[in-house]
């Protein structure tokens, strides 16, 4: 249901219709959710307050209505989200990664290793931006959370952090 009817194979093809010829709810709800796919990616927000009282009015669905419901908090910026073509998804990726950084230095090293990693990924060239962290070069030993320490090659980059001084 959440795959384009037109990428599905002939045989998944056959079994959805078969799914929604025998439940009458199941239809309606896959009906709302193409139009809401067709809202999202065709950048249509304007038609969302229509989609949300089809929703709402139309379906014995208490997921979808409740769904909708929740849309109507913060009705302008979803309007706005579902309408403009950029979106902040690099500036959360890089968030998540920095998130994952200070995961795996948890109880291991200070701000300023954290600080020296995080600015060490963006300064490597030719390094690609993505969302995951640089691969610590060993395992931290079994006793290094419990002494309060870590083995160097458990939190630093292949790299060497000398040169960022």
């Amino acid at each position: 249901m959440l795959t384009r009817p037109d990428a599905l194979n002939e045989n998944d093809r056959l079994h959805l219709k078969a799914a929604l010829a025998n439940c009458a709810d199941l239809a309606a709800l896959a009906e709302h959710v193409r139009s809401f796919a067709h809202m999202l990616t065709h950048l249509q927000g304007d038609q969302l307050p229509e989609w949300m009282g089809a929703a709402t009015v139309a379906t014995e669905l208490p997921s979808l209505r409740r769904f909708a419901q929740h849309l109507e908090r913060d009705l302008d910026a979803v309007i706005a989200g579902l309408s403009q073509p950029w979106n902040p998804g690099v500036v959360e990726g890089h968030v998540n990664r920095i998130k994952i950084l200070k995961r795996e230095m948890f109880g291991r090293a200070g701000f300023e290793l954290l600080r020296k990693r995080v600015l060490l990924y963006a300064w490597i060239p030719g390094q690609e931006s993505s969302s995951t962290s640089p691969k610590p070069s060993g395992k931290p030993s079994k006793n290094s959370r419990r002494e309060g320490s870590a083995s160097s090659a458990a939190i630093e980059p292949s790299r060497s952090m000398d040169s960022l001084r």
